[in-house]
């Protein structure tokens, strides 16, 4: 079953349980194919291309658009979660294409139309990528260069570190 699966994949069908803003048709020729889910394909679109211009600058701003439109995918509305808009951005099924790492299928153009462009998508990850740095912390101080790198050997967590005042005298405090 898992080899038909993959040499599916390799030929650009879909094989997994569809993705938002998508729905499985048979079409002559193909068997099942991923086609557009027109209620939810707008604001998948929206949303994607959104995020990639950049007037949606961080993933709850897709969140919070998403859930503003009573976007579900199944069902019954519970919300959308910020694993499913991260799913969302990185899928690159969304654009056309598919790719399935585990399986070792490297991105391959799919039969199914995207609702992005690949340049969209690929401005997408260039996004995601930049929001990766880690922000300027306030914590950080010259006299702990170390807090949050060395951690625990018991508990593996990260040491923290502190200035505290006694009675007398200003000490260094590590936990």
């Amino acid at each position: 079953v898992v080899k038909n699966m993959k040499s599916r994949l390799e030929a650009g069908y879909w094989v997994f349980d569809y993705p938002p803003a998508y729905k499985y048709k048979k079409v002559a020729g193909h068997g099942k194919l991923l086609v557009r889910d027109e209620s939810k394909a707008t604001v998948v679109t929206e949303a994607l291309e959104g995020f990639a211009s950049g007037r949606m600058q961080q993933q709850t701003d897709v969140q919070h658009f998403l859930e503003s439109r009573s976007f579900q995918h199944r069902r019954k509305h519970k919300g959308v979660h910020l694993e499913q808009v991260k799913r969302l951005l990185t899928q690159p099924l969304y654009a056309g294409y598919l790719e399935y790492p585990k399986w070792g299928v490297k991105r391959t153009k799919a039969k199914h139309k995207g609702l992005i462009s690949l340049s969209v998508y690929e401005r997408i990850q260039g996004r995601l990528q930049e929001q990766e740095k880690a922000p300027h912390r306030k914590d950080l101080n010259k006299d702990f260069p170390l807090r949050g790198f060395i951690c625990c050997t018991e508990c593996k967590k990260p040491y923290t570190a502190s200035w505290a005042k006694g009675r007398n005298k200003s000490f260094a405090y590590y936990r």
